[in-house]
């Protein structure tokens, strides 16, 4: 009986540690919201924040990618982790209005964690001259 109750310990951890692995917990489920959510192209904003339930600490942050209505940028990426510990992208907004198009565009964060996973999550913010 003993030794059955903690195979069964044993086997419940294991699909507990899987489960939070980023690679498999994460890739289906990472979401982003980027800020503004409307972006005005003659406004003089600085920064396009992007904010992600993703934890901080489990992204390379040097294979993070930008891309905007699917075409790739080289927009320089600066991150840090929010108070939940999660991560947040800044953007320099002159760039990002470079690529931008009325009336929407969809933004796309992709990455790789740092156990070889990875994830791409988007969000479609109004665009407005």
């Amino acid at each position: 009986m003993r030794r059955s109750t903690i195979s069964v310990i044993t086997i419940c951890l294991a699909i507990g540690l899987m489960a939070m692995s980023p690679s498999i917990g994460w890739a289906q489920d990472a979401t982003i919201n980027v800020a503004p959510n409307v972006l005005v192209i003659s406004s003089q904003g600085t920064k396009v924040t992007i904010h992600s339930n993703i934890p901080a600490g489990t992204v390379n942050v040097s294979t993070l990618e930008l891309s905007i209505d699917g075409a790739g940028s080289l927009i320089p990426i600066a991150t840090f982790a929010d108070a939940r510990g999660q991560l947040v992208a800044k953007f320099d907004m002159v760039e990002v209005k470079g690529f931008v198009t009325v009336p929407s565009t969809v933004l796309t964060l992709a990455g790789i964690y740092f156990d070889g996973g990875s994830f791409s999550a988007s969000d479609v913010i109004e665009v407005k001259e």
